[in-house]
Protein backbone atom coordinates (compact mmCIF):
# COMPACT_ATOMS: atom_id res chain seq x y z
CA UNK A 1 0.00 0.00 0.00
CA UNK A 2 1.29 3.68 -0.15
CA UNK A 3 1.55 6.66 1.21
CA UNK A 4 2.42 10.57 1.47
CA UNK A 5 3.88 13.84 2.67
CA UNK A 6 2.99 17.45 2.65
CA UNK A 7 3.43 20.30 0.34
CA UNK A 8 5.67 23.35 0.60
CA UNK A 9 5.07 27.01 0.60
CA UNK A 10 7.96 27.42 -1.92
CA UNK A 11 6.62 27.19 -5.41
CA UNK A 12 9.29 29.21 -7.23
CA UNK A 13 12.00 27.55 -5.85
CA UNK A 14 10.75 24.14 -7.32
CA UNK A 15 9.70 25.23 -10.36
CA UNK A 16 13.29 23.78 -11.90
CA UNK A 17 15.52 21.17 -10.14
CA UNK A 18 18.66 22.94 -9.53
CA UNK A 19 20.22 24.85 -7.03
CA UNK A 20 20.95 23.22 -3.60
CA UNK A 21 17.93 24.93 -1.35
CA UNK A 22 19.74 27.02 1.70
CA UNK A 23 20.08 25.46 4.77
CA UNK A 24 18.22 24.97 7.70
CA UNK A 25 18.76 27.40 10.71
CA UNK A 26 21.50 26.44 12.63
CA UNK A 27 21.51 26.25 16.18
CA UNK A 28 24.61 27.22 18.45
CA UNK A 29 25.78 23.25 19.17
CA UNK A 30 26.57 23.17 15.53
CA UNK A 31 23.14 21.27 14.57
CA UNK A 32 20.34 22.25 12.97
CA UNK A 33 16.59 23.02 14.32
CA UNK A 34 14.35 19.21 14.03
CA UNK A 35 12.55 17.62 16.30
CA UNK A 36 10.26 14.53 16.43
CA UNK A 37 7.57 13.03 18.39
CA UNK A 38 6.64 9.26 18.59
CA UNK A 39 3.60 7.29 19.69
CA UNK A 40 2.95 3.51 19.47
CA UNK A 41 -0.43 1.59 19.67
CA UNK A 42 -2.29 -1.85 18.29
CA UNK A 43 -4.02 -1.92 15.38
CA UNK A 44 -5.53 -4.85 14.43
CA UNK A 45 -3.23 -6.77 16.10
CA UNK A 46 -0.29 -5.32 15.11
CA UNK A 47 2.06 -2.51 16.50
CA UNK A 48 2.00 1.03 14.79
CA UNK A 49 4.45 4.11 15.74
CA UNK A 50 3.78 7.39 14.32
CA UNK A 51 6.54 9.91 14.02
CA UNK A 52 5.35 13.86 13.73
CA UNK A 53 7.63 16.74 13.92
CA UNK A 54 9.30 19.48 11.85
CA UNK A 55 12.55 18.40 10.37
CA UNK A 56 15.07 21.33 8.36
CA UNK A 57 11.48 24.02 9.17
CA UNK A 58 8.68 21.54 7.46
CA UNK A 59 6.23 19.24 9.01
CA UNK A 60 7.41 15.43 8.75
CA UNK A 61 4.42 13.05 9.50
CA UNK A 62 4.29 9.11 8.58
CA UNK A 63 3.53 6.01 9.88
CA UNK A 64 5.78 2.46 10.74
CA UNK A 65 3.36 -0.76 10.48
CA UNK A 66 5.40 -3.87 12.41
CA UNK A 67 4.54 -7.35 13.36
CA UNK A 68 6.31 -8.38 15.73
CA UNK A 69 9.78 -7.10 15.87
CA UNK A 70 10.23 -6.61 11.90
CA UNK A 71 8.73 -3.59 10.54
CA UNK A 72 6.82 -4.00 7.83
CA UNK A 73 6.23 -0.76 5.50
CA UNK A 74 5.65 3.18 6.29
CA UNK A 75 3.32 4.74 5.40
CA UNK A 76 3.51 8.94 4.66
CA UNK A 77 1.29 11.12 5.28
CA UNK A 78 0.48 14.55 3.12
CA UNK A 79 -3.04 15.62 2.71
CA UNK A 80 -4.51 17.91 5.94
CA UNK A 81 -7.96 19.05 6.17
CA UNK A 82 -8.28 21.70 8.53
CA UNK A 83 -11.45 22.28 9.56
CA UNK A 84 -12.56 20.79 5.76
CA UNK A 85 -9.93 23.24 3.92
CA UNK A 86 -7.39 21.47 2.04
CA UNK A 87 -3.61 21.67 2.86
CA UNK A 88 -0.31 19.85 3.51
CA UNK A 89 1.67 18.23 6.68
CA UNK A 90 4.46 20.46 5.00
CA UNK A 91 2.66 23.09 5.53
CA UNK A 92 2.19 22.68 9.27
CA UNK A 93 4.54 23.72 12.32
CA UNK A 94 5.16 22.20 15.70
CA UNK A 95 3.50 18.92 15.66
CA UNK A 96 3.43 17.12 18.68
CA UNK A 97 2.45 13.76 19.12
CA UNK A 98 0.09 13.60 22.01
CA UNK A 99 0.09 9.81 22.40
CA UNK A 100 -3.61 9.57 22.14
CA UNK A 101 -4.92 6.41 19.90
CA UNK A 102 -8.21 6.08 19.47
CA UNK A 103 -10.70 4.68 17.02
CA UNK A 104 -9.78 6.75 13.98
CA UNK A 105 -5.83 7.38 14.42
CA UNK A 106 -3.53 8.54 16.08
CA UNK A 107 -4.37 12.53 17.70
CA UNK A 108 -1.34 15.34 17.61
CA UNK A 109 -1.18 19.02 17.94
CA UNK A 110 0.25 21.67 15.41
CA UNK A 111 0.84 24.77 14.03
CA UNK A 112 -0.76 27.04 11.04
CA UNK A 113 0.99 30.12 11.35
CA UNK A 114 -0.17 31.24 14.97
CA UNK A 115 -2.65 29.10 15.40
CA UNK A 116 -2.76 25.54 17.19
CA UNK A 117 -4.55 22.70 15.47
CA UNK A 118 -6.05 19.54 17.01
CA UNK A 119 -4.92 16.86 15.05
CA UNK A 120 -5.61 13.19 13.93
CA UNK A 121 -3.78 10.93 11.33
CA UNK A 122 -6.70 8.72 10.03
CA UNK A 123 -5.96 4.98 10.25
CA UNK A 124 -8.63 3.63 8.50
CA UNK A 125 -9.07 6.40 5.45
CA UNK A 126 -7.09 7.46 3.13
CA UNK A 127 -3.55 8.41 4.91
CA UNK A 128 -4.92 12.00 5.45
CA UNK A 129 -4.59 13.99 8.74
CA UNK A 130 -7.89 15.77 10.01
CA UNK A 131 -7.14 19.03 11.89
CA UNK A 132 -9.59 21.29 13.53
CA UNK A 133 -8.63 24.80 14.65
CA UNK A 134 -12.72 25.74 15.27
CA UNK A 135 -14.34 22.89 18.02
CA UNK A 136 -17.56 23.69 16.48
CA UNK A 137 -16.82 23.00 13.02
CA UNK A 138 -18.88 20.58 12.01
CA UNK A 139 -18.33 18.47 8.11
CA UNK A 140 -21.13 19.63 5.93
CA UNK A 141 -23.22 17.18 4.20
CA UNK A 142 -25.60 14.00 6.21
CA UNK A 143 -25.02 13.66 9.87
CA UNK A 144 -24.55 9.78 9.17
CA UNK A 145 -21.91 10.63 6.45
CA UNK A 146 -19.55 13.05 9.10
CA UNK A 147 -19.69 10.49 11.91
CA UNK A 148 -19.20 7.05 9.77
CA UNK A 149 -16.70 8.56 7.42
CA UNK A 150 -13.32 10.81 9.07
CA UNK A 151 -11.95 11.45 5.64
CA UNK A 152 -12.52 14.17 3.51
CA UNK A 153 -12.52 11.82 0.24
CA UNK A 154 -14.48 8.86 1.63
CA UNK A 155 -17.18 11.52 3.47
CA UNK A 156 -17.44 12.99 -0.10
CA UNK A 157 -18.32 10.01 -1.84
CA UNK A 158 -21.43 9.05 1.23
CA UNK A 159 -22.60 12.24 0.05
CA UNK A 160 -22.74 11.89 -3.55
CA UNK A 161 -24.70 8.64 -3.18
CA UNK A 162 -27.26 10.28 -1.43
CA UNK A 163 -27.42 13.19 -3.90
CA UNK A 164 -26.83 10.50 -6.98
CA UNK A 165 -30.16 8.34 -5.34
CA UNK A 166 -32.58 10.17 -4.23
CA UNK A 167 -35.20 6.79 -3.49
CA UNK A 168 -33.06 4.24 -2.45
CA UNK A 169 -34.15 0.56 -2.12
CA UNK A 170 -32.88 1.26 1.93
CA UNK A 171 -32.96 4.28 3.55
CA UNK A 172 -29.82 6.40 2.99
CA UNK A 173 -28.94 6.10 6.88
CA UNK A 174 -29.60 2.41 7.25
CA UNK A 175 -26.98 1.68 4.57
CA UNK A 176 -24.42 3.58 6.07
CA UNK A 177 -24.64 1.87 9.40
CA UNK A 178 -25.18 -1.64 7.66
CA UNK A 179 -21.61 -0.94 5.68
CA UNK A 180 -20.12 0.37 9.14
CA UNK A 181 -21.03 -2.60 10.91
CA UNK A 182 -19.22 -4.86 8.17
CA UNK A 183 -16.52 -2.96 7.66
CA UNK A 184 -13.24 -0.56 9.12
CA UNK A 185 -11.67 0.30 5.99
CA UNK A 186 -13.86 3.11 4.78
CA UNK A 187 -13.24 2.98 1.17
CA UNK A 188 -14.59 -0.82 2.02
CA UNK A 189 -17.48 1.11 3.64
CA UNK A 190 -18.32 3.14 0.33
CA UNK A 191 -18.22 0.04 -2.16
CA UNK A 192 -20.48 -1.74 0.03
CA UNK A 193 -22.89 1.21 -0.18
CA UNK A 194 -22.61 1.64 -3.84
CA UNK A 195 -24.19 -2.41 -3.88
CA UNK A 196 -26.85 -0.67 -1.17
CA UNK A 197 -27.82 1.81 -3.45
CA UNK A 198 -27.64 -0.41 -6.77
CA UNK A 199 -29.39 -3.88 -5.60
CA UNK A 200 -32.68 -4.55 -4.30
CA UNK A 201 -33.33 -4.38 -0.77
CA UNK A 202 -33.59 -8.03 0.07
CA UNK A 203 -30.69 -9.04 -2.18
CA UNK A 204 -27.89 -6.69 -0.46
CA UNK A 205 -29.15 -6.97 2.83
CA UNK A 206 -28.71 -11.19 2.42
CA UNK A 207 -25.34 -10.95 0.81
CA UNK A 208 -23.75 -8.49 3.10
CA UNK A 209 -25.00 -10.70 6.03
CA UNK A 210 -23.61 -14.10 4.29
CA UNK A 211 -20.30 -11.99 3.61
CA UNK A 212 -20.13 -10.95 6.90
CA UNK A 213 -20.57 -14.52 8.46
CA UNK A 214 -18.16 -16.21 6.50
CA UNK A 215 -15.64 -14.36 6.22
CA UNK A 216 -13.72 -12.82 9.02
CA UNK A 217 -10.84 -10.69 7.05
CA UNK A 218 -11.91 -7.49 6.00
CA UNK A 219 -9.96 -8.24 2.45
CA UNK A 220 -12.11 -11.42 1.81
CA UNK A 221 -15.39 -9.76 2.76
CA UNK A 222 -15.20 -6.93 0.38
CA UNK A 223 -14.24 -9.74 -2.36
CA UNK A 224 -17.02 -12.17 -1.14
CA UNK A 225 -19.25 -8.93 -2.16
CA UNK A 226 -17.26 -8.14 -4.92
CA UNK A 227 -18.27 -11.24 -6.72
CA UNK A 228 -21.59 -11.76 -4.89
CA UNK A 229 -23.12 -8.55 -6.34
CA UNK A 230 -20.53 -6.84 -9.28
CA UNK A 231 -21.02 -8.83 -12.14
CA UNK A 232 -23.66 -7.81 -14.59
CA UNK A 233 -24.70 -11.61 -15.82
CA UNK A 234 -26.50 -13.14 -12.92
CA UNK A 235 -24.53 -15.97 -14.15
CA UNK A 236 -21.24 -14.80 -13.27
CA UNK A 237 -21.80 -14.30 -9.98
CA UNK A 238 -21.24 -16.14 -6.93
CA UNK A 239 -24.42 -16.83 -4.77
CA UNK A 240 -25.01 -17.34 -1.08
CA UNK A 241 -26.11 -21.23 -1.14
CA UNK A 242 -22.31 -21.29 -2.57
CA UNK A 243 -20.90 -19.16 -0.02
CA UNK A 244 -22.84 -20.96 3.15
CA UNK A 245 -21.86 -24.40 2.03
CA UNK A 246 -18.16 -23.71 1.31
CA UNK A 247 -18.19 -21.53 4.98
CA UNK A 248 -18.99 -24.91 6.35
CA UNK A 249 -16.48 -26.53 4.58
CA UNK A 250 -13.61 -24.20 5.32
CA UNK A 251 -12.29 -22.38 8.32
CA UNK A 252 -10.14 -20.49 6.21
CA UNK A 253 -11.30 -17.27 4.53
CA UNK A 254 -9.16 -17.56 1.64
CA UNK A 255 -10.27 -21.01 0.96
CA UNK A 256 -14.28 -20.70 1.36
CA UNK A 257 -13.30 -18.14 -1.80
CA UNK A 258 -11.46 -20.84 -3.59
CA UNK A 259 -14.01 -23.60 -3.24
CA UNK A 260 -17.02 -20.76 -4.14
CA UNK A 261 -15.45 -20.24 -7.26
CA UNK A 262 -15.04 -23.80 -7.99
CA UNK A 263 -18.80 -24.42 -7.44
CA UNK A 264 -19.58 -21.40 -10.05
CA UNK A 265 -17.06 -22.33 -12.46
CA UNK A 266 -16.69 -26.03 -12.18
CA UNK A 267 -13.12 -26.19 -12.12
CA UNK A 268 -10.35 -26.49 -9.80
CA UNK A 269 -8.89 -22.56 -9.11
CA UNK A 270 -5.78 -21.89 -9.84
CA UNK A 271 -3.49 -20.26 -6.70
CA UNK A 272 -0.70 -18.63 -7.73
CA UNK A 273 3.19 -19.68 -6.76
CA UNK A 274 4.72 -16.86 -4.60
CA UNK A 275 7.28 -15.10 -6.93
CA UNK A 276 10.87 -16.69 -6.36
CA UNK A 277 11.86 -12.82 -5.95
CA UNK A 278 10.32 -10.47 -3.72
CA UNK A 279 11.02 -7.20 -3.74
CA UNK A 280 12.34 -5.57 -0.32
CA UNK A 281 9.19 -3.43 -0.13
CA UNK A 282 7.07 -6.72 -0.36
CA UNK A 283 8.90 -8.05 2.93
CA UNK A 284 9.63 -7.23 6.49
CA UNK A 285 12.89 -6.30 7.79
CA UNK A 286 14.96 -8.33 10.08
CA UNK A 287 13.73 -8.26 13.79
CA UNK A 288 14.94 -4.47 14.95
CA UNK A 289 17.77 -4.55 17.40
CA UNK A 290 17.14 -0.71 18.47
CA UNK A 291 13.86 -1.01 20.51
CA UNK A 292 14.21 2.26 21.74
CA UNK A 293 10.21 3.59 22.98
CA UNK A 294 12.04 7.21 23.13
CA UNK A 295 9.01 9.93 23.42
CA UNK A 296 10.92 12.59 21.40
CA UNK A 297 14.43 13.71 19.77
CA UNK A 298 15.50 17.14 19.18
CA UNK A 299 18.75 18.30 17.62
CA UNK A 300 19.51 17.46 13.87
CA UNK A 301 22.47 17.24 11.02
CA UNK A 302 20.48 17.13 8.04
CA UNK A 303 21.15 17.06 4.20
CA UNK A 304 19.08 18.79 1.67
CA UNK A 305 19.59 18.06 -2.28
CA UNK A 306 17.71 18.46 -5.51
CA UNK A 307 16.95 16.47 -8.58
CA UNK A 308 14.35 15.56 -10.85
CA UNK A 309 12.20 12.83 -12.02
CA UNK A 310 10.28 12.50 -15.44
CA UNK A 311 8.43 16.43 -15.23
CA UNK A 312 8.73 16.69 -11.37
CA UNK A 313 11.40 18.24 -9.44
CA UNK A 314 12.53 16.58 -6.52
CA UNK A 315 13.89 17.32 -2.97
CA UNK A 316 15.63 14.47 -0.78
CA UNK A 317 16.15 15.65 2.65
CA UNK A 318 18.03 13.09 4.73
CA UNK A 319 20.46 12.61 8.33
CA UNK A 320 20.05 12.34 11.57
CA UNK A 321 17.45 13.89 14.48
CA UNK A 322 19.19 12.92 17.99
CA UNK A 323 19.39 9.38 17.33
CA UNK A 324 16.72 9.12 14.84
CA UNK A 325 17.84 8.50 11.27
CA UNK A 326 15.27 10.30 8.23
CA UNK A 327 15.39 9.81 4.65
CA UNK A 328 12.91 11.44 2.55
CA UNK A 329 12.06 12.51 -0.64
CA UNK A 330 9.60 15.40 -2.09
CA UNK A 331 8.10 15.61 -5.60
CA UNK A 332 6.64 18.93 -7.01
CA UNK A 333 4.43 19.85 -10.20
CA UNK A 334 6.18 22.41 -12.11
CA UNK A 335 3.97 24.50 -10.31
CA UNK A 336 5.40 23.96 -6.88
CA UNK A 337 2.52 21.85 -5.23
CA UNK A 338 3.74 19.27 -3.52
CA UNK A 339 2.64 16.23 -5.50
CA UNK A 340 3.97 13.09 -3.52
CA UNK A 341 6.22 12.12 -0.79
CA UNK A 342 8.23 8.88 -0.06
CA UNK A 343 10.14 8.03 2.99
CA UNK A 344 13.01 5.69 2.62
CA UNK A 345 12.30 3.04 5.46
CA UNK A 346 14.46 0.24 4.77
CA UNK A 347 18.22 -0.50 3.53
CA UNK A 348 19.12 -4.08 2.23
CA UNK A 349 22.80 -5.09 2.58
CA UNK A 350 23.66 -8.20 0.88
CA UNK A 351 20.46 -10.49 1.63
CA UNK A 352 19.49 -8.83 4.82
CA UNK A 353 16.47 -6.21 4.90
CA UNK A 354 17.76 -4.00 7.41
CA UNK A 355 14.93 -0.67 9.04
CA UNK A 356 16.72 2.41 8.66
CA UNK A 357 16.03 3.22 11.72
CA UNK A 358 18.44 0.82 13.03
CA UNK A 359 21.80 2.75 11.78
CA UNK A 360 23.38 4.89 13.89
CA UNK A 361 24.46 7.31 10.95
CA UNK A 362 23.00 8.39 7.93
CA UNK A 363 24.88 11.87 5.91
CA UNK A 364 26.65 12.74 2.59
CA UNK A 365 22.58 12.84 0.99
CA UNK A 366 22.76 13.81 -2.86
CA UNK A 367 20.35 13.13 -6.07
CA UNK A 368 21.55 12.76 -9.35
CA UNK A 369 18.42 13.22 -11.41
CA UNK A 370 16.64 10.24 -9.65
CA UNK A 371 19.57 8.48 -8.10
CA UNK A 372 20.09 8.93 -4.68
CA UNK A 373 22.86 8.23 -2.47
CA UNK A 374 23.98 8.36 0.61
CA UNK A 375 25.98 7.24 3.63
CA UNK A 376 25.04 4.89 6.75
CA UNK A 377 26.76 3.79 9.72
CA UNK A 378 25.47 0.06 10.59
CA UNK A 379 26.60 -2.39 13.12
CA UNK A 380 29.65 0.19 13.37
CA UNK A 381 30.58 -0.46 9.47
CA UNK A 382 30.31 2.61 6.98
CA UNK A 383 28.28 1.37 4.11
CA UNK A 384 27.22 3.34 0.66
CA UNK A 385 23.73 3.33 -0.33
CA UNK A 386 22.08 4.12 -3.74
CA UNK A 387 18.23 4.24 -4.29
CA UNK A 388 15.48 4.82 -6.86
CA UNK A 389 14.34 7.79 -5.49
CA UNK A 390 10.74 6.40 -5.93
CA UNK A 391 11.10 3.79 -4.19
CA UNK A 392 11.49 2.98 -0.35
CA UNK A 393 14.45 0.81 0.06
CA UNK A 394 17.81 1.35 -1.18
CA UNK A 395 20.83 -1.13 -1.48
CA UNK A 396 24.28 -0.98 0.52
CA UNK A 397 27.40 -2.03 0.87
Amino acid sequence: MTSLGRSIALAAAFAGAAARPAAAQATPDGTEDGELTFAEGMVDGDRVRMIAGDVDGRGLLYLEYYTGPALRFAVPYTLVYIDGAKTNVRALRGLWATGRLDADGFGFTAHDGAEQLQCTALLHGDASVNCTRDPAWVPPGAPACAATFKSFSERFQCNGLRDIFPNPPIPHDEIVALCAASFRPELDRTDCMRYGYNHPAAVFRETLATCTAAMRTQDERKFCMFYSLAPVNAKERVTVDMIRTCDRAHADDRAVSLCAFERLTGAKQYVAKPPAVVEPTARATEPLARTSTTARVRGARIDVTTGAWLDRSLRATGGMVGSEPVLWVDAFKSSGELDWMQPLDRIVVGKRIIALREVTALDRVTLSRDVLAFRVVHAGKPLQCRADATQMYARCR
